[in-house]
């Protein structure tokens, strides 16, 4: 649902932002999964990042989702 995607998108987004940076995205994978590299990382952002910001809103999240 909506609101548990606004759950888990707040828990990652640390700085409540309403962005997810880089950084933020590494420490929440890191969190679940220690063998994911930068390169993968920024991979990931950049999949989900539809208006090249290079950070994930919420919007963006969602269609990733």
């Amino acid at each position: 649902s909506e609101e548990e995607l606004r759950a888990a998108f707040d828990v990652i987004d640390a700085d409540q932002s309403g962005d997810i940076d880089l950084d933020e995205l590494r420490s929440a994978i890191r969190a679940i999964k220690t063998s994911t590299d930068d390169q993968a990382i920024e991979q990931m952002i950049a999949l989900a990042d539809a208006d090249g910001s290079g950070s994930i809103d919420f919007e963006e999240f969602v269609d990733l989702m």
